[in-house]
């Protein structure tokens, strides 16, 4: 697959950082093809099509000139930035590399990540945001993206300077009745003693295959907090993991709706690399009709990472009987001096509960709805966005049975 990319990079890509792209290709080239194992109703991971990998790497985008409103502080329509604010450095990966190259070599000339898919996503992006927080401030931004329904890779960016309190929320959508692959490689650099929560929520149509990496730096006395919320979509390949130096924590709330036949591989993992860290990785999928949600999560706590600790808990509710549901927590400890544990549940709806409900004069969807609220809305009660938490109320009201 893709065997000739490197002869065309220096064309497509001439002016954008070739010699890094030619860099996470020959990375993605070494990297070995993972092994999946059968369990004993399907496989224990989600597979992109190579046809659609394919596809995203020589992707481009073919927007429309549809109409959308949006309230985003930052709006992005078709990869470009349509909106963005005045008082923080927002602005797009290509202007970044061409007008911000101290700031861009400084933080992104050795980061290529260390997953087959993500060096594939850094050889061939097309586009993304780049935001730059400066020492001792402090914002909030809503970033809205609205993509077409034609494959590509993108590239985001989002560095907290020192000292820094940053929380951002991120929205994709689609539109468009076409088939379609995109490809996201998200970066967070906490730089010392910062601050960052940041929102990811995936909405988007059901003819899109989405593959997503969220990679946070911490630098030591920083702190990192994720919320993601994957909602739509085909085939959803979620992958977060932070790389923790000394003194540095990280939390991690997601929720994941399966509806339809939607299937998604949730991998949740911690890289404490420094002493005297803290991950804290909480997983929740809903399964409805046939779809799947497979976690995956890995507590990695390597050697000098000593008085550190590790917590990764995931729990699906399955809605039908057609569903799927798959959990692999692990524990990859490498010193004494820690602590850490796992947690892992995976049940059928109560329904006497759905009975209880319906006795109080709710209706059968209404009590439905009402229990996967009171299951998913943990992550408002961990500090989401508020704008991640009317979304999540919405998606939820959607939902139909």
């Amino acid at each position: 697959m893709i065997t000739e990319y490197l002869e065309i990079l220096n064309r497509k890509f001439k002016d954008f950082d070739p010699e890094y792209r030619k860099q996470a290709y020959i990375y993605y080239l070494k990297a070995p093809k993972p092994e999946y194992k059968e369990s004993p109703t399907r496989k224990t991971y989600v597979e992109i099509p190579d046809e659609d990998i394919e596809r995203m790497v020589y992707g481009n985008v073919e927007g429309s000139n549809i109409e959308y409103n949006s309230d985003a502080d930052v709006f992005i329509k078709d990869l470009e930035i349509k909106k963005s604010p005045n008082d923080v450095l927002v602005t797009d990966m290509k202007d970044a590399l061409k007008n911000h190259n101290d700031i861009y070599s400084r933080y992104l000339s050795d980061k290529y990540g260390n997953v087959r898919l993500e060096y594939l996503i850094n050889a061939s992006w097309l586009n993304g945001y780049f935001i730059y927080v400066p020492d001792n401030k402090s914002i909030s931004l809503n970033i809205e993206s609205i993509n077409p329904s034609s494959s590509f890779a993108s590239k985001n960016v989002i560095i907290a300077g020192k000292n820094s309190n940053v929380e951002i929320t991120d929205v994709y959508r689609s539109y468009g009745p076409e088939r379609a692959i995109h490809g996201r490689n998200i970066y967070i650099i906490a730089e010392e003693n910062s601050s960052v929560k940041y929102n990811y929520i995936q909405n988007e149509s059901e003819n899109t295959n989405i593959v997503s990496f969220i990679r946070a730096y911490e630098m030591p006395y920083s702190s990192v907090s994720i919320y993601n919320i994957n909602n739509g979509g085909d085939k959803i390949v979620y992958f977060s993991e932070p790389v923790m130096y000394d003194n540095t924590s990280y939390n991690s709330y997601g929720v994941n709706i399966s509806n339809g036949s939607c299937e998604l591989d949730i991998q949740d993992n911690s890289l404490q690399i420094g002493a005297s860290t803290s991950a804290d990785i909480y997983t929740r999928g809903v399964i409805i009709n046939n779809g799947t949600i497979l976690h995956h999560g890995n507590i990695d706590i390597e050697e000098k990472s000593i008085k550190s600790t590790g917590f990764y808990d995931s729990s699906i509710i399955l809605m039908s009987e057609n569903g799927h549901a798959n959990s692999k927590p692990a524990l990859l400890i490498k010193n004494n001096n820690t602590k850490s544990k796992h947690g892992s549940y995976i049940s059928t709806v109560d329904e006497e509960k759905i009975t209880y409900l319906r006795s109080r004069g709710i209706s059968y969807s209404d009590a439905r709805r009402l229990f996967i609220s009171g299951f998913l809305g943990y992550i408002q009660d961990k500090g989401c966005s508020k704008k991640a938490e009317e979304l999540l109320d919405e998606f939820i009201n959607a939902l139909r049975f």
